[in-house]
């Protein structure tokens, strides 16, 4: 058979195009260590690849969420720090010093001026921000979730008109009136509001709560009877005040002794006239919207405050959810489930929301009996005790301590300690709490690596080619591809004139 110049040719250069080739693939597989470029090259392994990868890809995110949890527990553990030790400490040592000192009451007001500092410091910390996000405002990431009640104008305070100190706020609702669990609120309303909706006739949609303060707000007869008689702008209510009269005796000089009036008397030479004195009392009340709601719903509260009775009536006091209360679920891996409301199960993902108003305290409590430190034995309308009040809050019991002291009511800026260090336990409770979230984040994020290794020595074996051995195949090819190329000179013509010949 007689062999062409042309096939020869073709025959070369397919030849040397196959070993050129190959030595190329082998040089790049040296270089990138990878076995294969094409899922073609190899099916099998390609396949087992893109199973490896794709749970290297959720490691990633993974790793990543866990890193952000980590960083914003760590970032709450040191605010909350901050405000369960210097605030507290500063502030304990400061009441002691009022509580337990001789001081006047320009000394007082001085002492009054750092706690609403202290105070203002506390809100400033718990409205801390990490990458982005509100660390105590749970779902609410908009605003401060800290702050004070405003009027309309956003910047003079709103005043409790029952205890007269500033109205602490989580996402915009009082803290006072916040369940004890952080997830609900009363709604609270002016008084004006409530007698409005009383005088229209509308009893079913508004309520009253009494705030026991000891000491009812004082105001004038004419108060007094527009509030009874519903002349003025409350309608007829006189259980929401009440009068009081005592007989006092005075003494008086000899001039105006009268021995015919049985209202002046004498005794070793002094004289004396007794007269009856009245003063009215508006009652301690705040006031809330209220909705309709059946036995079967009060059964079903077990009692929780949310639905309470009324007489025969039932009535939900309660009016929705505090923003932010809700968790956020982040997924490290450990396979979210969901129960059949559709709910995410506790431990198949970490709730990374931290409800500030829960961790700082909610609602509010009573002291009994507290002794009243400006009672007077000669004024009968003095009392030497009474019951009082308190926010359960952490800002709010300073704020509260302060307006005690500027009233010169050092009894009740007293008992404000023992309720501060009460409300701090459960700031150190969340500080512990964290603790443990962040050694269990520290926990998973090595159990991740080691989970990466494997999966990365997986991949290598899968997609990873043996270097040794492409570099033998490379050394091959191109002996062969020199060899190729000697051939040719010897073979293949060099020249026109070698192809006539």
């Amino acid at each position: 058979m007689r062999i062409t110049q042309n096939f020869a040719d073709r025959k070369y250069l397919k030849n040397s195009s196959r070993l050129l080739s190959g030595y190329t693939k082998s040089m790049l597989k040296i270089e990138s260590q990878m076995d294969y470029f094409r899922a073609s090259d190899n099916a099998i392994n390609a396949s087992k690849a893109m199973t490896v990868r794709k749970n290297l890809q959720d490691l990633s995110m993974y790793d990543s969420n866990l890193k952000l949890t980590k960083g914003l527990y760590e970032a709450a553990e040191q605010n909350l720090y901050t405000v369960a030790n210097k605030v507290y400490i500063d502030v304990s040592t400061k009441l002691d010093q009022a509580c337990n000192g001789t001081y006047d009451q320009t000394q007082l007001d001085i002492i009054a001026h750092e706690l609403d500092q202290y105070a203002d410091s506390a809100i400033k910390t718990l409205n801390s921000d990490y990458a982005e996000r509100r660390l105590f405002g749970g779902t609410n990431n908009s605003s401060p979730a800290f702050g004070t009640l405003k009027e309309a104008d956003g910047i003079t305070d709103v005043l409790d008109p029952v205890t007269g100190h500033k109205i602490v706020t989580y996402n915009g609702i009082p803290v006072d009136d916040i369940s004890a669990d952080g997830t609900h609120y009363m709604n609270r309303i002016s008084k004006d509001d409530y007698y409005a909706a009383v005088n229209a006739g509308d009893n079913d949609t508004v309520m009253r709560i009494a705030c026991d303060q000891g000491y009812d707000k004082e105001i004038t007869e004419a108060e007094y009877n527009d509030i009874v008689n519903g002349t003025g702008a409350n309608a007829a209510d006189p259980d929401a005040v009440r009068k009081e009269s005592h007989d006092i005796t005075k003494e008086v000089s000899a001039d105006e002794y009268d021995p015919n009036d049985p209202a002046y008397s004498t005794k070793d030479g002094k004289f004396y006239k007794t007269e009856t004195v009245t003063k009215y009392y508006e009652k301690g009340f705040r006031y809330y919207t209220k909705e309709a709601a059946t036995e079967d719903d009060y059964n079903a509260s077990k009692g929780d405050g949310t639905v309470i009775k009324d007489g025969n009536n039932y009535f939900k006091i309660y009016t929705g959810e505090v923003g932010g209360c809700k968790p956020i679920y982040v997924d490290i891996g450990l396979g979210i489930k969901y129960n059949d409301k559709g709910e995410v199960q506790e431990g198949t993902a970490i709730d990374v929301s931290m409800n500030g108003a829960k961790i700082t305290g909610t609602g509010s409590t009573t002291v009994d009996s507290a002794v009243n430190s400006s009672y007077n034995k000669d004024d009968p309308f003095s009392k030497a005790t009474y019951d009082m009040q308190f926010s359960n809050n952490f800002v709010q019991l300073i704020y509260d301590a302060a307006d005690a002291l500027r009233s010169g009511d050092v009894s009740r800026a007293n008992a404000t300690i023992d309720l501060l260090d009460r409300a701090n336990t459960g700031v150190l409770t969340e500080i512990t709490t964290l603790g443990s979230k962040y050694k269990s984040t520290e926990f998973y994020l090595d159990k991740d690596e080691e989970y990466k290794s494997s999966l990365l020595e997986r991949q290598n074996d899968v997609e990873g080619c043996d270097v040794n051995e492409e570099i033998t195949n490379m050394n091959a090819m191109q002996a062969a591809y020199n060899a190729m190329l000697q051939l040719s000179a010897n073979v293949l013509p060099r020249s026109i004139f070698d192809f006539i010949s």
